[in-house]
């Protein structure tokens, strides 16, 4: 009886051994993964392993369930693989986004705009750097810029003019004319009535620089001599707007409206041509250029480019990379596109050479 039941305890503890070695069911592994991919419900770690179900991995290694792996293995279906390699049949590769940034509800969807083709921003001087315009004591806010093709014009503004009432304040600026070739600055106006200056255009035919006052007198366009960089007269026109850019061989102006994303093409006298409805991408607007393909709207909080076809269509957008502060405007000479920026704190502001790619734009 002693050998039987000896005999009957060690059939037992073998057949427990053997079903402890069995491991998890097939049916709760998970196909391979490819390590390189990024999964939705898996958390990146800093050394390129990916956690998935809780663990972590050492090396390449994934794992899914509770197994173990070491080294590069990956376990799918009880077969080990040696290296990185995963099955084909259930590689999850990463997906693209599925957003089409040439569709308006592109910008439906959260943090849409960093997927969106990027632009580039470089330095302009001789050293590689940005082109700095500092502040002129208390004019320290980068606003509006543009160019008439040989001369660069950029307006900092004061935001605390005092007024007759006590603690209300009201804005002007000044416009700096600055060299291209050098980055210096050769020439500043006294201190102008331009209330936030928020944008600024130059027209060839008459030879003046418009400037878009934007806050208090949103109807108002001062023009100024280029030369004397002086105020010339002021016009008020049928709109509010924040922004405004003049095409030469067209005649005409594209002006946004303040207070939504709508713009409108005005000609030589600014009667209204065409109003378009534009597309709400809940950034900030700031100001507006435009060249013989494009129009081009500078937004900010997402430093961003959105475009524009002549016939007032949706063409696309850029997500600028390279500097993070407030972008404010948009020029080009040529073929080559600038973009200025405000430094913050009062301190003036930049400006960046800047490349993108039209042949992103539909």
């Amino acid at each position: 009886m002693k050998k039987g039941l000896y005999g009957w305890i060690f059939s037992v503890g073998l057949g427990l051994a053997l079903c402890g070695c069995a491991g998890t069911p097939e049916t709760e592994k998970t196909p391979a993964i490819e390590t390189a991919a990024v999964q939705e419900s898996s958390a990146a770690q800093s050394d390129g392993t990916a956690q998935s179900g809780g663990a972590v991995q050492s090396g390449d290694a994934v794992q899914s369930g509770g197994a173990a792996q070491s080294g590069d293995a990956v376990q799918s279906g009880g077969a080990a693989q040696s290296g990185s390699a995963a099955q084909e049949s259930g590689a999850e590769k990463e997906t693209e986004y599925p957003y089409d940034v040439k569709d308006p509800s592109f910008f439906l969807h959260k943090d849409s705009i960093a997927h969106a083709p990027k632009a580039e921003v470089s330095g302009v001087t001789a050293e590689g750097k940005p082109f700095a315009l500092n502040n002129i004591e208390k004019f320290g806010v980068f606003q509006g810029s543009c160019t008439d093709g040989t001369w660069v014009y950029a307006i900092l503004e004061n935001q605390k003019v005092p007024t007759e009432k006590s603690g209300v304040f009201k804005s002007e600026g000044i416009i700096s004319k600055i060299d291209p070739n050098t980055w210096e600055v050769t020439a500043q106006s006294g201190e102008l009535p331009l209330d936030h200056g928020n944008d600024i255009t130059y027209n060839g035919k008459t030879g003046l620089l418009m400037v878009v006052n934007c806050y208090d007198n949103p109807y108002t366009i001062t023009r100024v001599d280029p030369e004397t960089l002086t105020v010339v007269d002021t016009i008020d026109i049928e709109h509010k707007i924040y922004g405004l850019a003049y095409h030469e061989e067209k005649d005409m102006y594209i002006a946004g409206i303040r207070n939504t994303y709508d713009f409108v093409f005005m000609d030589a006298e600014f009667n209204t041509i065409k109003l378009v409805n534009g597309v709400d991408t809940g950034f900030v607007k700031q100001n507006i250029d435009c060249d013989d393909d494009y129009i081009y709207f500078v937004q900010y909080e997402q430093n961003s480019i959105i475009c524009y076809n002549w016939d007032g269509e949706y063409a696309g957008a850029f997500y600028v990379k390279g500097c993070y502060a407030e972008a404010e405007s948009m020029f080009h000479i040529g073929n080559q596109y600038y973009l200025g920026y405000n430094t913050g704190g009062g301190r003036g502001g930049m400006i960046y050479a800047l490349s993108f790619d039209k042949a992103a734009l539909k």
